[in-house]
Formats: structure tokens, C-alpha cells, sequence
């Protein structure tokens, strides 16, 4: 066998392990979780995983499991994409979701209690 199709096959094995090792580092950072129609959406949280930890030991945030439990239990549907962002001190958790009628909205949630602070359509 060449020497060429030998290092460009140690090439390739050496991308796939670096791709792999991304993806598992990069698991806290993305995470994934199945919606009501076994279709994946998105979580993107701007902090890092220590300090989301650390917010939730504190009771400064509500799990996010407990989050998407109450927000399916009042605004049913599909959700798009859910974004940790801390303004002020305040961490709120935004939702985009598709309701039932194909309308596309975003939340507002307060993330230490779950209230609702803000419901527009998405525009």
C-alpha cells in the first residue's frame, strides 16, 4: 500500500476520533432533548455548564425539565429552541415554539418560578 493512502488514512481516523471527542465535550453545551412529536429541538445556553449548576443547587433557576413541563401544560406544542440569557441579574428562559395551529411564538419565562413574562408571535 502507498505511503500516501497510509497517512491519508491515519488522516481520516485521526478527524473522526477529533469529531468525536468535540461532540462529547460539546454535550453539556448542546443538549438535546425529544418534544411531543419525537422530533429533537434545541437547548443553547450562553453559560457555562458550572455555573447553570450552580444556579439551580442555589434555587436561583428552575430545572429545565420542570420549565418545558409547565410551559407544555399552558401553551401545547412544538418546541423550536430554548435559550438561558441573564439580564440584570434576572435569568429567563426564552422558548420559541410552533402551536398547534402552525403559529410561531416566543416565550418569556421568569427562570426561577416559571412565570410567564413575556408571550408575542414570532415575527
Amino acid at each position: 500500500m502507498p505511503a500516501t493512502t497510509i497517512h491519508f488514512r491515519v488522516f481520516l481516523l485521526t478527524v473522526v476520533i477529533l469529531l468525536l471527542g468535540m461532540r462529547a465535550a460539546t454535550a453539556d453545551w448542546i443538549n438535546t432533548q425529544p418534544d411531543q412529536s419525537s422530533d429533537q429541538h434545541l437547548l443553547l445556553v450562553d453559560a457555562d455548564i458550572d455555573e447553570i449548576r450552580r444556579l439551580k443547587e442555589a434555587g436561583s433557576i428552575m430545572p429545565l425539565e420542570d420549565i418545558i413541563v409547565k410551559m407544555r401544560r399552558d401553551y401545547p406544542g412544538r418546541i423550536i429552541e430554548i435559550e438561558l440569557d441573564e439580564d440584570d441579574g434576572l435569568y429567563v428562559y426564552e422558548i420559541e415554539y410552533v402551536d398547534d395551529d402552525g403559529m410561531v411564538w416566543d416565550l418569556e419565562l421568569d427562570a426561577r418560578n416559571g412565570e410567564l413574562l413575556k408571550r408575542e408571535i414570532d415575527d
